[in-house]
């Protein structure tokens, strides 16, 4: 497979070779005769020869015309590489993760650049994850780093110490280092609009950790919409305390009673979402069959709900494509166009999604 993104570069190696061995020695043929000759669209013959220039090899000569100046060398240039670091067990907990950065590895060794991977708790001993990152880092100077999961400390690390790197995830305030994340804004705005055109206005929600962007970006969401329906109330179900379980369970199933008037669960991490439906299950109870469930994240995991639950995917190849284009970015020494990108999920419409047992026929049928 070559990836459409960077076909270019693989017709400027052609033309570079071509001009090296002598084939196309002072002025070089025009942008439609090597695009047929080359059996290429005319832009990534474009692209090519943009770089080719930049390099030095090939000048202008009036509008169309492109004359040879100078051989390309014929020294092979170093082999990047890039080292990805997933501070997690990414194997045994993260496989959407895993399958993620397996497509990033071969999209990256498929155009010839070097990939370590870096990852697992275990190798940490008695050093904190912080300690642990800063010593992996400097013991291995790659020439990008991709980065999943980095806090304030780290980023601030990766800036004041200038290591090239992409984060997977959004930086923090102060931080300008590239990035990829995904558009939560935009998953939090159509969520809740769903829900609420639904007929939901008593909504639970797990799994948003208070201490990122991500709960800020949630909090004015609500608060916008609480300007519209002055009866929507958002509750949160904490996450699950290993030795207090048995007290989650129980504040859960309180708030899972029809009697309290909840209908409708947002699963803010499928993580949270899993442990919940278990313990219930154990406890001898379960999310009533009428609660409207929808995930702000797709994982594998979900797949073992039944039913499966609404929720919001990402198509892997896209975002691995997207995590390669920044990666390029600062491997080809230049600062990125645009310093982050932003990924924005798709609706799957699983079988959880309705409207609350109690809302009006007409408001159910305009729904």
């Amino acid at each position: 497979m070559i990836e459409r993104d960077y076909i270019h570069e693989r017709v400027k190696a052609r033309i570079l070779e071509m001009i090296r061995s002598g084939q196309w020695a002072g002025s070089l043929p025009s942008e439609r005769h090597l695009a047929a000759e080359l059996k290429v669209s005319r832009r990534a013959v474009r692209d090519a020869l943009t770089g080719i220039e930049a390099d030095g090899v090939i000048a202008r000569r009036g509008k169309r015309n492109r004359e040879v100046v100078r051989k390309p060398s014929t020294r092979r240039k170093k082999q990047a590489t890039v080292g990805i670091s997933f501070m997690g067990e990414l194997y045994n907990e993260r496989p959407s993760l895993a399958y993620t950065a397996q497509l990033v590895r071969e999209i990256l060794m498929e155009q010839g650049i070097h990939v370590v991977l870096h990852e697992g708790s275990h190798e940490r001993a008695a050093r904190t994850s912080d300690e642990y990152f800063k010593e992996l880092v400097l013991a291995n100077r790659y020439d990008c780093w991709l980065v999943n999961d980095a806090n304030l400390e780290r980023q601030r690390f990766l800036q004041d110490m200038k290591i090239p790197c992409v984060l997977v995830g959004s930086p923090h305030e102060g931080i300008e280092l590239p990035y990829v994340t995904i558009d939560d804004q935009a998953t939090f705005l159509h969520a809740v609009n769903l829900m609420t055109h639904k007929g939901h206005r008593k909504i639970l929600y797990s799994g948003i950790s208070r201490q990122g962007s991500a709960w800020t970006q949630f909090s004015e969401v609500i608060k916008r919409y609480r300007a519209d329906y002055a009866d929507l109330k958002v509750t949160e179900v904490p996450a699950p305390l290993v030795n207090k379980l048995q007290s989650w369970v129980n504040a859960c199933s309180r708030r899972l009673k029809p009697e309290n008037g909840y209908t409708c669960y947002f699963v803010g991490n499928p993580f949270h979402y899993i442990p919940l439906t278990q313990a219930l299950e154990k406890a001898g109870r379960r999310v009533p069959e009428s609660f409207s469930i929808v995930s702000r994240y797709d994982d594998r995991f979900l797949h073992y709900s039944l039913p499966t639950p609404t929720r919001y995917t990402l198509d892997p190849h896209k975002i691995s494509r997207t995590y390669v284009r920044q990666v390029r970015q600062v491997l080809s020494g230049r600062t990125p166009p645009v310093q982050g990108m932003t990924i924005v999920p798709e609706l799957t419409r699983g079988k959880t999604l309705g409207s609350p047992p109690d809302f009006g026929d007409e408001a159910r049928r305009s729904s």
